[in-house]
């Protein structure tokens, strides 16, 4: 958190996630909802949107943000080949051959290891999303630097 801001985007639940994310000291989550009756039976789920992770990548970056995305996973493919740099971690040997232009890795140090400080990340200003660098569903955000101009 020294260097960015680490939002997670999961599939999950937030009443499953809720006790790792307790764990984790209450990282940024989102993820989707269950509908739970006063009796405590699962009655309902509510999604976010279609395509969340995707249209949270997109929806970051037109405000500004840089992304890094990792996931082991088809349902994380389009935030990871959408973001700035994106990486698959502990992911399927048939995703690692669907899908060889993206790095992988097995172990949290080769991963962070990848991801380059960002402090250079305007290295990734004339990139188009998913270019220089292709991987469970977190993003590692920067906000944009500006400037305010005074009137006058």
């Amino acid at each position: 958190r020294e260097q960015g801001q680490v939002v997670i985007l999961s599939d999950t639940f937030q009443e499953f996630a809720k006790p790792l994310m307790r764990k984790l000291g209450y990282p940024t989550i989102l993820c989707n909802s269950l509908v739970v009756a006063p009796s405590g039976e699962i009655t309902d789920f509510t999604m976010r949107c279609e395509h969340s992770k995707l249209t949270t990548v997109r929806a970051l970056q037109s405000i500004g943000y840089k992304t890094i995305a990792a996931g082991d996973s088809y349902n994380d493919l389009d935030m990871i080949l959408n973001s700035h740099a994106g990486f698959l971690f502990r992911s399927t040997q048939k995703i690692k051959d669907d899908y060889p232009q993206l790095a992988a890795y097995e172990t949290y140090d080769d991963l962070l290891g990848a991801i380059p400080p960002l402090r250079r990340f305007p290295y990734w200003s004339a990139q188009s999303p998913g270019r220089p660098f292709r991987a469970r569903g977190w993003l590692r955000l920067r906000r944009p630097r500006f400037a305010l101009k005074q009137n006058g």
